[in-house]
């Protein structure tokens, strides 16, 4: 199968660069910027590294919300 070799280009390196506190919040955005590059929205580093940072905003502003 093609998706076998399909890998994202982000990786919790980047994430930590971007300001992104390691825990769990990495599984969220890798697995949904995996699930896009899948669904072809993010097929390029940059494509994900942007969604990467709209992921986070939008995770955080939803914990911030529910406490």
């Amino acid at each position: 199968s093609r998706l076998r070799y399909l890998t994202i280009e982000v990786n919790g390196n980047d994430l930590e660069g971007m300001g992104i506190e390691p825990g769990p919040i990495y599984t969220l955005i890798l697995s949904r910027l995996t699930d896009a590059m899948i669904d072809g929205r993010a097929t390029t580093r940059k494509k994900q590294l942007k969604l990467a940072q709209k992921l986070h905003k939008d995770l955080s502003s939803h914990e911030d919300a529910s406490e």
